[in-house]
């Protein structure tokens, strides 16, 4: 019993789907809420600023899963907020999920956990593949350190999201529609689409518009190219703008696996 209650606690797809559908239902409560154009601008400024750029392509996925970069205590903190308040994950759950897919394995095969091959039903994440541990074990040094660190945000993930949404519900009940359960939930949708898009035809691509897309990380192909490279940005006219939008947060980048480092040290 106390094993079926502790596995609940943790993310889980279902639990990630069904977030995602109840944010139909979360537009629903804004649009009877009478709120201003102003609350709804905030609402997509928040999706794709404090969720979508910071909490996934910063947090969850250069800081958490990746290491590109260190930062202070406090920021920390914040990369945890705004990556386990979108609703995919904690830090560890999405740092495994995302080793699998780099795996040359698996990244693109029907045990790729971002789940292409599945085609436009994997937006909903109920479709994706999930990742047991126990089948494909992951392990390294950050991965070592996020379950040192936050394995506790992982076990007790559903609580602690809820009791995070109870919060802002009895702050402010606007600020709990429009800067929490509208714009999170639009960018598990958001940040689903991404994935599909970035392994369209079962390979990593970049998109043709990447440098006009500021939000969903354009240049895949060269992420999966040199995915230790804290700026993906490696060709003439390219630009990275998480890489460019991790600057606010100061942080101190490890430039190792960027491609042209070793070239410039011994120049």
């Amino acid at each position: 019993m106390k094993d079926s209650i502790i596995r609940y606690m943790a993310p889980s797809l279902a639990m990630s789907s069904i977030f995602q559908l109840l944010f139909f239902y979360a537009v629903y409560l804004g649009i009877q809420s009478g709120a201003d154009w102003g609350w709804w601008l905030i609402s997509v400024m928040c999706s794709f600023f404090v969720y979508s750029m910071i909490g996934n392509n910063i947090g969850l996925h250069r800081y958490f899963t990746h290491g590109h970069f260190s930062v202070s205590k406090p920021v920390e903190w914040l990369l945890v907020w705004c990556g386990s308040m979108i609703g995919l994950g904690s830090p560890l759950s999405f740092a495994i999920t995302h080793y699998v897919h780099h795996d040359p394995k698996y990244t693109d095969t029907p045990l790729d956990p971002h789940g292409p091959i599945r085609g436009w039903k994997s937006l909903l994440v109920w479709f994706q593949q999930p990742v047991d541990p126990k089948v494909t074990p992951v392990l390294n040094k950050r991965l070592v350190w996020l379950v040192r660190e936050y394995n506790w945000v992982h076990r007790f993930y559903v609580p602690l999201f809820i009791l995070n949404a109870v919060i802002l519900y009895l702050i402010s009940y606007k600020l709990f529609l429009f800067c929490w359960f509208i714009p999170a939930g639009l960018s598990c949708w958001g940040i689903s689409y991404s994935v599909l898009r970035q392994h369209r035809g079962l390979q990593s691509r970049n998109s043709p518009v990447a440098n006009w897309d500021p939000i969903y990380e354009g240049l895949h192909h060269n992420h999966h190219l040199y995915p230790r490279a804290p700026n993906t940005a490696v060709n003439p006219g390219e630009i990275d703008w998480t890489y460019q939008f991790s600057k606010i947060l100061r942080p101190v980048y490890d430039w190792r696996g960027q491609p042209g480092y070793d070239a410039e040290i011994s120049n």
